[in-house]
């Protein structure tokens, strides 16, 4: 027979940290939202604005993607937690019930 000791505080709590991460990252990511005007590195230097921005933008949007992956992480975790709990709650509902018949 298998047995599975499982510690959903563990999970939860590892949840918890992914979580705040994920919240993290939000942050820096709408840090990142700032719009920089080339114009204002004068005309010579405009076009290493421009580049600079480019370069920036797609940092900021692999931020927040990464934030949303850790959201979605977070929240698979959570809901592991919940169907651990709900399937030992159930079988001990079973049991207690399995000696009254």
């Amino acid at each position: 027979m298998t047995n599975f000791d499982v510690r959903t505080e563990d999970i939860s709590g590892h949840g918890r940290r992914v979580g705040t991460f994920a919240d993290r990252l939000s942050n820096a990511s709408a840090a990142g939202q700032t719009s920089l005007d080339p114009s204002a590195f004068g005309l010579i230097n405009a076009p290493l604005a421009l580049l600079a921005v480019g370069f920036a933008k797609v940092g900021q949007h692999a931020v927040s993607n990464l934030s949303m992956d850790m959201e979605e992480t977070m929240i698979g975790l959570n809901n592991t937690v919940t169907q651990y709990n709900s399937d030992d709650d159930n079988a001990s509902t079973t049991i207690a019930n399995a000696g009254q018949r």
